[in-house]
């Protein structure tokens, strides 16, 4: 894909799940060949980068949790929450590091599809 299209598309609006695979808080979603993780608790929804920022683990294994700015994802391999700080994690520890939330956004809901821009 041409450079130019690539960007032109990237600011536009895609379906990237359906409402109903939120079941459980946690769904993976694709755009343009990026992996995305969709999460929510009931009331917004969130899609972010499908891969966690230190361990590369990818977060649509992981389970929503109540974050300090609403809604989280925690990775499969972790015990603390997204935005909270990395405090005990497999094979690192007594390591401090600091939160680092993966890129992302508000998604909108429309015809029982989640919307990403």
């Amino acid at each position: 894909m041409d450079p130019v299209e690539y960007e032109m598309l990237r600011h536009m609006w895609f379906p990237v799940a359906r409402v109903a695979d939120l079941g459980n808080g946690v769904t993976s979603g694709n755009i343009l060949g990026e992996e995305l993780v969709v999460y929510g608790d009931g009331r917004s929804v969130t899609v972010a980068e499908g891969f966690c920022p230190h361990r590369g683990v990818a977060l649509r294994l992981g389970h929503p949790v109540p974050g300090p700015r609403g809604p989280a994802v925690r990775a499969a391999v972790r015990r603390r929450c997204q935005d909270g700080p990395l405090t005990d994690e497999p094979c690192s520890r007594n390591v401090q590091r600091p939160a680092c939330p993966p890129r992302g956004g508000q998604a909108g809901a429309s015809a029982n599809l989640l919307w990403w821009c």
